[in-house]
């Protein structure tokens, strides 16, 4: 079937082929119901944009190199005085954003959402004035958006896993945590662990499919173990001391995993592992340790979730969108898993070494 022309798409939506090209290039000179009708012509016609084309187009109008250039934006739930504390994860992430947009023309700004306070009017307002195509949502456990977006005038990628509560359902791109659950648990095992433990600290509202993840694959994985080295995973809510040293004693694993989205002001990684050493001189024997989110130059073993990667596959996904005029809440909203490496670290020996 071929492609329909923009003469037959104005024909049938009532307008000029001039309006028909414009907003099919999202032009915010013509209003969104007229683009969404539009757009919605042209699917039912099969329309299919070809980039290339529409690149050749827009150096023609305006004499410039046929190069498409546009800036996406990286929305931060935190104040910019602030500028990554706490989120070395999602800074990485931004480098792999900002790294891949680079070399495919496109600009990176990031919004502090946690800055001082502005009307959403305001806000879509800047977002507009400063050329933004597409945005990057963190993931909702992060924070809460403290006003309304216009989506229908971008193409969004979120950072989020699974339905969120409080944004509309976008297309994500997040750490494939099933199997990074079982990489860790395997590799323990390689090295000699039996009784490996996980400590699960849950987001039950607001990041549940995280939970659900690592936790069913950490079930379905032990369950193929002896049953006498089987241990029973601990799953909270916020992180005890009393609680975590507990279940040590009661489970005695020989090597334990931590996952969860990290440590909270009140029980740090420190506390974590200082209840590890406390309870092992209790029991006798080392306990190993890996985190499933590695912090790096701390010496621990772990996941590395390779947060650069999944930054680039945000940027490609994001770039593919705008490419193709796929803008606003999408209808059917896919889930791009990333792969994890496993990476050694002093915190977890093979068993038998001191």
């Amino acid at each position: 079937m071929d492609t329909p022309s923009l003469s037959e798409i104005a024909r049938i939506a009532g307008v000029h082929t001039s309006t028909v090209s414009r907003a099919l290039r999202q032009q915010r000179s013509i209003p969104v119901e007229t683009r969404r009708r539009i757009r919605n012509v042209a699917d039912s016609l099969g329309y299919k944009p070809n980039p290339l084309t529409s690149a050749l187009m827009e150096a023609r109008r305006t004499g410039r190199s046929p190069t498409f250039k546009a800036t996406l934006g990286v929305l931060v739930f935190g104040k910019r005085e602030n500028a990554w504390q706490g989120n070395i994860w999602l800074r990485d992430v931004n480098q792999g954003i900002i790294r891949y947009a680079n070399r495919m023309g496109y600009e990176v700004e990031v919004f502090w959402m946690g800055d001082e306070k502005m009307s959403a009017k305001r806000f879509n307002k800047i977002l507009l004035t400063r050329n933004l195509q597409g945005l990057i949502l963190p993931p909702e456990h992060e924070g809460t958006l403290p006003l309304e977006i216009d989506w229908e005038e971008f193409a969004v990628v979120s950072l989020h896993l699974g339905k969120p509560n409080s944004l509309p359902w976008f297309h994500q791109v997040v750490s494939n945590h099933y199997q990074s659950t079982n990489i860790a648990c395997n590799e323990c095992y390689k090295l000699g662990y039996k009784r490996v433990g996980l400590v699960l600290r849950d987001h039950p509202r607001r990041h549940y499919r995280f939970g659900r993840s690592v936790f069913g694959s950490y079930c379905a994985t032990i369950v193929e173990r002896p049953l006498e080295d089987r241990v029973e995973a601990l799953v909270l809510r916020e992180l005890s001391k009393v609680e975590i040293e507990e279940w040590i004693l009661r489970e005695k694993p020989d090597c334990l995993l931590m996952a969860g989205g990290g440590f909270s002001s009140s029980y740090s990684l420190d506390d974590f592992t200082e209840s590890i050493r406390l309870c092992s001189l209790q029991l006798g024997y080392k306990i190993g340790f890996a985190l499933m989110c590695q912090q790096d130059g701390n010496g621990e073993a772990g996941i590395d979730q390779r947060m650069d990667v999944i930054g680039e596959s945000a940027a490609r996904l994001l770039i593919d969108m705008i490419t193709r005029n796929e803008r606003g809440i999408p209808d059917d909203p896919m889930i791009q898993l990333v792969n994890s490496f496993w990476s050694a670290g002093e915190s977890l020996p093979p068993l038998g070494e001191s």
